[in-house]
């Protein structure tokens, strides 16, 4: 494992960090198996290096971090300390924009800094039932009554 791979984020274990290698910015692409309605996010983050502003974008297929400043996010995140780190609060989403979600683009930045580490991330939500459409379940019903 790299030392500071993004992988780091999802073993639980907060010396383990996700960290950029040039400058104070670092852009997730995370994808789902299944559609979620997602309703907040927690960050574990070194105080020294935690990220004071995270945009969020919904379902789009490639993102850059030169279109970061073209492309409205679905929302924007300003950070305090109380944000980050063990046992922070969970930041609420907007659940009209995160209704629907089958990936995510997360931007992170540590404004007037050199590095920007996340130690986790943790998406609160559900996963979305699949609905059938009514002629669907009216050939279920005929079914059910033969």
């Amino acid at each position: 494992m790299r030392a500071h791979s993004h992988a780091n984020l999802w073993v639980g274990d907060r010396r383990l960090v996700l960290r950029s290698d040039v400058d104070a910015q670092l852009l997730l692409h995370v994808p789902f198996h299944n559609t979620l309605r997602l309703s907040g996010l927690a960050l574990d983050a070194p105080p020294d290096e935690a990220p004071t502003v995270i945009k969020v974008w919904v379902n789009l297929p490639t993102l850059g971090f030169e279109e970061v400043d073209d492309v409205e996010p679905a929302q924007v995140l300003h950070l305090t300390a109380a944000d980050v780190g063990e046992g922070a609060r969970v930041l609420p989403l907007k659940l009209v924009r995160f209704n629907k979600v089958n990936s995510l683009h997360i931007f992170l930045e540590r404004e007037s800094a050199d590095k920007v580490a996340l130690a986790s991330l943790r998406l609160l939500g559900s996963a979305v039932e699949a609905t059938k459409s009514m002629s669907e379940l009216g050939k279920e019903a005929a079914k059910q009554e033969a």
